[in-house]
């Protein structure tokens, strides 16, 4: 994982990100299997899962992006935000697998911004 002192990365704001993982976690672990996948925890009928499906592929689109930019391919394309939630709500429910469980995605937070410069900074 990338130095957050050498890459420029507020420690603080590191240490409060850090902190929001950990209690989304320990929310999430006090709920049974069937708690997880019952719709209606949101106004919308999503599930736990649904929440979790949806900060998982936001968390890769937003690496995809990242990765588009460090290497200038990035198109400032408009996006349909609410279709691309409806494709991702679908391809979750689509796929029948129970959720990762939270540290799955919370670990993945954790890999930080990509980096192949000596000194450990992130390349954007």
């Amino acid at each position: 994982m990338t130095d957050p002192v050498r890459s420029g990365i507020d420690p603080a704001e590191l240490a409060l990100e850090r902190h929001c993982w950990d209690e989304l976690s320990d929310l999430i672990d006090t709920l049974s299997a069937e708690q997880v996948v019952r719709p209606g925890y949101f106004p919308d009928g999503w599930s736990v899962k649904d929440m979790l499906g949806h900060i998982g592929t936001w968390m890769a689109e937003a690496g995809m992006v990242l990765e588009q930019i460090r290497f200038g391919t990035y198109g400032d394309a408009e996006i349909d935000i609410d279709a691309l939630n409806a494709r991702f709500l679908e391809a979750n429910a689509a796929s029948g697998r129970s959720p990762p469980g939270p540290s799955a995605i919370i670990r993945s937070e954790e890999v930080g911004l990509p980096s192949d410069r000596r000194d450990g900074r992130p390349v954007l």
